[in-house]
């Protein structure tokens, strides 16, 4: 499976117990600072599941848009179907349009990945997973302090 129009964008690293389970595509770049942001969320995240113990993590495809829209065809003639690991798909000029805070910017990602990796469907349920990572990188937070629940 290819996106189309994909392009080369600044890129965190994902190193870790991540590394084979998260690819990135771009079609519209994030910024030096937003790749760095999410680096960290990346981390934080990959410890989270180590010490937690996840066990059988999907492979995740995180596709970065500018408003969410996403075009993908089979990369091959040869295949006449083809499955996809599951997508996380975010709207970089969305984010940015209503202040993109390092704060903002964590949670939307995270809040995707949590989805999947811990199979949260619950919207509250996984804000509060989302909170767990984002008190290793802000401890004094609190949970009122970035959500209305």
């Amino acid at each position: 499976m290819i996106i189309k129009g994909a392009i080369a964008s600044p890129v965190p690293e994902i190193s870790g117990y991540l590394k084979d389970k998260i690819e990135m595509v771009f079609t519209y770049a994030l910024s030096e600072h937003e790749a760095k942001v999410l680096y960290i969320g990346l981390e934080k995240l990959s410890t989270q599941i180590e010490e937690e113990k996840v066990a059988n993590m999907p492979e995740i495809s995180c596709i970065f848009t500018k408003d969410g829209e996403i075009s993908m065809a089979i990369d091959s003639e040869d295949l006449l179907a083809v499955n996809t690991n599951r997508l996380c798909i975010y709207a970089i000029e969305r984010w940015r349009e209503i202040g993109g805070s390092d704060i903002l910017i964590l949670m939307v990602f995270l809040e995707e990945l949590c989805h999947v990796i811990w199979n949260i469907t619950d919207e509250i349920k996984v804000k509060y997973k989302v909170f767990d990572i984002l008190k290793r990188i802000w401890p004094d937070f609190k949970i009122e302090d970035i959500y209305k629940l």
